[in-house]
């Protein structure tokens, strides 16, 4: 749903094509995480040529209700990644503390 212009838009034609009891499930960033606070401009998903549009829980509720939706669940979604993978993406912020951790965990065998 951030990756497109007109977001409303793509969920009032979703509402349109659903069955009466037809559910959708999104998943989007969420603007106002923790960790978007933690990062500021630096949070992983700040990508202006990928991101169009950026939601938190308040507007993507909004925003859903515009659409004639009825919410029925928002919530965080917890994320499990890989040390390898959590050194990839510290690499955008410093390469050699990146690098630094990946060979440690890989040393003690622990990057998967």
């Amino acid at each position: 749903i951030e990756h497109v212009n007109q977001p409303l838009d793509l969920l009032k034609r979703i509402r349109k094509a659903l069955k009466p009891e037809g559910l959708l499930h999104l998943t989007t960033p969420d603007y106002s995480s923790f960790s978007s606070y933690l990062m500021g401009r630096h949070w992983y998903h700040l990508k202006p040529d990928e991101h169009l549009v950026y939601f938190n829980r308040k507007n993507i509720a909004m925003a859903l209700e515009k659409a004639g939706y009825e919410v029925v669940q928002i919530r965080a979604m917890a994320t499990y990644m890989r040390l390898r993978d959590i050194w990839m993406r510290l690499s955008r912020y410093s390469k050699g503390v990146a690098a630094w951790g990946s060979r440690l965990c890989e040393w003690v065998g622990m990057n998967d």
